[in-house]
């Protein structure tokens, strides 16, 4: 049985748009999901949930994964004025995105990354590799999470794509690809 979990992440102040894949792998294949709100489309393994927060980057908050779970999420970041990841350039916004998002939210490094585009818009991808996970002065090792991401800037918003697993149990190293091939802008 193929399952996802679902999480609570805390990215950037502003509102998030987030949709996590959920339930059980449908048998016909991926499904579409479009974001009237977000304006994107994206394909996604499982059918999505969608929800409203306003955040500010913190601590991930899960300490451990069963084996063979996955997340698929796409967040939708509101570049305000007072955005803690605004810079002066596209170039430096997606610095300091991916800077928050290894050390602040994931607590992790980044281990690759590349430039990418959609259509004209700037973008990045990047995986990150978290070795451990502590809380309260307890750690859990030999546990390595991975998230393959990339980010957009797209006039005053940043598109956040991811997919989060355990590297170590990941049957499905395809579907992260996937997943971020398959990423739109709508209208």
């Amino acid at each position: 049985m193929w399952r996802t979990v679902m999480m609570l992440v805390a990215i950037v102040a502003g509102s998030v748009a987030t949709v996590t894949g959920a339930a059980e792998k449908p048998a016909g294949g991926w499904e579409a999901y479009r974001s009237e709100k977000g304006k994107y489309s994206v394909r996604l393994p499982a059918k999505p949930t969608e929800e409203d927060s306003s955040v500010v980057l913190t601590q991930h908050p899960e300490k451990k994964l069963p084996d063979g779970q996955v997340t698929f999420r796409v967040d939708v970041l509101e570049l305000t004025a007072d955005s803690p990841v605004k810079g002066p350039t596209p170039a430096k916004t997606l610095d300091n995105l991916r800077d928050a998002l290894a050390t602040r939210v994931w607590e992790g490094a980044v281990q690759k990354e590349r430039e990418v585009k959609l259509g004209d818009h700037p973008g990045r991808e990047f995986i990150v590799l978290r070795k451990q996970i502590g809380s309260g002065g307890i750690t859990i090792t030999g546990y390595d999470l991975q998230y393959v991401a990339r980010a957009y800037v797209v006039k005053d918003r940043v598109y956040v794509v991811w997919r989060m697993c355990s590297q170590s149990k990941d049957t499905a190293p395809g579907d992260a690809q996937k997943f971020l091939d398959s990423f739109e802008l709508t209208k």
